[in-house]
């Protein structure tokens, strides 16, 4: 199932679709994708649809709720969102996907960030970059500890692969989308990346 979410008094919506990691959030407005993340609804196999339809309500009680299977909504939903919710579940049964970055919010990002972000988006599915090497990329040789920040930080999981980017020792480091690294893992094996 996929869920839409509107709440009145909000400049944005949310879309809620279903993977086999659980579900999966984008924020938006007609214009841009403003934020991507994995929820807390991992383990949602076991659920019935009414089930899943009440949790989702309780962690969401002031919005309005749309759901079906497929994703042709009441509302409109903006073309680029429908394609990064079809990308992204392509990608996460193994279809990797190369996504386009165009239309994500970057009206606030310095040139450090867009530096270490745009060296991480030339890392393609199935291969890995440390923070040390990523930060060298970017032009800031020193920096491997802010380059984590800027990982820590990121608005588009899955988008911009920041589970991509491990320690020097091949260690995975850590990751701040939900489940932590035990998800960092899982995006890694999907991308057959052995560690």
């Amino acid at each position: 199932m996929n869920y839409f979410l509107q709440c009145q008094g909000f400049d944005y919506s949310l879309l809620l679709i279903e993977t086999h990691l659980g579900l999966f959030e984008l924020s938006f407005n007609q214009q841009l994708l403003l934020s991507t993340r994995f929820t807390q609804f991992q383990e949602i196999k076991a659920l019935s649809n009414v089930d899943l339809l009440k949790k989702i309500q309780l962690a969401y009680p002031l919005w309005e709720i749309e759901f079906n299977s497929c994703l042709d909504f009441s509302q409109t939903i903006p073309t680029f969102i429908t394609k990064f919710a079809r990308q992204i579940k392509n990608h996460l049964i193994g279809d990797l996907q190369n996504f386009d970055l165009s239309c994500i919010d970057k009206s606030n990002w310095s040139l450090f960030k867009s530096s270490i972000i745009d060296n991480l988006c030339l890392v393609k599915p199935g291969s890995t970059i440390s923070y040390k090497q990523l930060a060298l990329n970017s032009g800031f040789p020193l920096a491997y500890r802010a380059c984590g920040n800027v990982m820590a930080k990121n608005k588009y999981v899955l988008l911009i692969p920041c589970h991509r980017v491990i320690k020097h020792n091949y260690d995975l480091g850590n990751y701040s989308a939900y489940a932590g690294v035990i998800t960092k893992q899982k995006l890694l094996n999907i991308e057959n990346i052995k560690l």
